[in-house]
């Protein structure tokens, strides 16, 4: 008995549910009614008088005064800016062809894939370790990096660290050129590699 009650009064409420659903497309469809009047009286307007043009010729001079602002700009022809510092650890890279910015996760292999207009229509993978680029878009197996997890960012970062400590970059060698009898260079020689 409990459960024919329970079972009604479910029943009302979806009716209730229901009728209230009604109500509300009622409303809907009426409002749609009062704004197509509104839409063809101002297509009416918009004619000259004296022409008869149908409803479709109206609606197409109306999307051809929109379109007079002139050609769509894509968001992939934009420019893309660079990165000033690099850090792999937090995943923000300079494309080696191009010079975009490029971010990665912390999921996946160590393909990053440069997504630039320079590239267009193509895009360019390369190594986020080493940064040679990836042919066949294969990620690479040359650097020994294979994941972009935390653990492995902190790891290259340590082994960059070491051989840059193990083979540091002479900034000023004043004292070499004085050695061989030439004039010092007031500038600092770099060398990058």
């Amino acid at each position: 008995m409990a459960r024919a009650e329970l079972a009604e009064s479910e029943l009302a409420a979806v009716r209730l549910d229901r009728d209230r659903y009604k109500a509300k497309l009622e409303k809907s469809l009426s409002e749609m009614d009062s704004v197509q009047s509104e839409l063809s009286a101002l297509r009416a307007s918009l004619v000259p008088s004296g022409e008869e043009t149908s409803s479709e010729d109206a609606e197409v001079a109306f999307v051809q005064d929109m379109e007079e602002d002139g050609p769509r700009r894509s968001v992939r022809r934009a420019p893309v800016p660079g990165v000033k510092l690099e850090n792999v650890r937090d995943g923000t890279i300079n494309c080696p062809a191009c010079g975009a910015g490029v971010c990665f996760g912390e999921r996946g292999c160590n393909m990053v894939t440069c997504q630039s207009p320079d590239h267009y229509p193509k895009y360019f993978h390369f190594c986020c370790y080493c940064k040679k680029e990836c042919p066949d878009h294969l990620p690479c197996t040359s650097c020994g990096y294979a994941k972009t997890d935390r653990v492995t960012r902190a790891r290259h970062l340590n082994d960059k660290n070491k051989e840059a400590k193990a083979n540091p970059i002479a900034i000023d060698d004043d004292e070499d050129d004085e050695e061989e009898g030439e004039k010092p260079n007031k500038r600092a020689k770099t060398s990058l590699m």
